[in-house]
């Protein structure tokens, strides 16, 4: 089990700073990736959910128009507006490619794939049956034919066009909802870091406002109170510190000099009583003190 005494202060302080770095680190690498992730989810509902629908719309509209546009061709009034109305209905099923293409070449493909066969074939079947098959009896002036096609096949195909259609809405929507579900989720999880990070971070600034700055402080608080006595000769109380960090090694430095001035005291008052004979350990080398009993 760690124990905050027998670390060093050196250790004591980086421990609490890293603690406070790591919390710190861990919070901005987990608001990026979610950044990341929230910036990928915008970007595809831009591209894959607004775009879609803007394209299905452009579709449904020109499919609208060259219905409307056929239906001219059925009737005598309309008769000398032909090449207007040709030239209508060839925009329109330009527009209507060019869309379909959009939406086949985009972002949309894995929603798309699915049906483009199947939308490609009836577009390709409206075209050929439907729309040369009206021009061609307007045309030859069967205007009964004309109303005919237009009115079966073409709205039998598009039924078919708008059920495949209503398909591709559906999982548009779908994959709408599950990126709704997957921001609402990022939501909550980033709410929660931050929550767990604020619990974290004030549980460390607590301990190390109440434990370590105290662990700190109250060490040397007591050296001073001791040196304060030891400078006015006062060497009875005794510096008492159960640690090994640096103040641990100052309080046994601290009690060594302690007792070197009470052995001192003690054979200063032996040679005063006239026991000349008695003998001092000496520190070390640099122990003057100890050395001048000696001569």
């Amino acid at each position: 089990m760690l124990n905050l005494k027998d670390k060093s202060f050196k250790v004591k302080i980086q421990a609490s700073f890293f603690v406070i770095a790591a919390i710190s680190t861990i919070l901005v690498l987990n608001d990026l990736y979610h950044f990341f992730q929230l910036s990928r989810i915008s970007d595809t509902l831009n591209h894959k959910i607004i775009a879609s629908r803007e394209h299905i719309t452009t579709v449904q509209n020109e499919f609208q128009n060259v219905q409307i546009f056929l239906l001219r061709f059925s009737i005598p009034g309309f008769e000398n507006q032909f090449a207007d109305n040709m030239r209508e209905v060839e925009e329109s099923k330009k527009t209507i490619n060019e869309a379909m293409v959009s939406i086949s070449d985009s972002s949309l493909t894995d929603i798309f794939e699915e049906h483009s066969q199947n939308l490609n074939n009836i577009l390709n079947e409206y075209y050929g049956l439907v729309i040369d098959g009206t021009l061609s009896a307007a045309a030859m002036k069967d205007f009964e034919m004309a109303s005919y096609i237009a009115t079966t096949s073409g709205v039998e195909l598009r039924t078919k066009f708008d059920s495949e259609l209503s398909e591709v809405k559906d999982h548009i929507e779908k994959t709408k909802s599950e990126l709704e579900s997957e921001v609402s989720s990022i939501m909550s999880t980033t709410i929660m870091m931050i929550v767990i990070g604020m619990i974290i971070g004030t549980l460390a600034f607590l301990f190390t406002f109440f434990k370590l700055i105290p662990m700190l402080t109250k060490p040397i608080r007591k050296f001073k109170e001791l040196l304060g006595e030891y400078s006015l000769g006062n060497f009875e109380q005794k510096v008492l510190s159960n640690s090994n960090d640096e103040f641990g090694q100052m309080a046994a430095m601290l009690n060594k000099l302690r007792d070197s001035q009470l052995e001192k005291i003690e054979a200063a008052e032996r040679i005063a009583s006239g026991d000349l004979e008695h003998k001092i350990n000496s520190l070390s080398e640099h122990d003057s003190l100890s050395h001048s009993f000696e001569k």
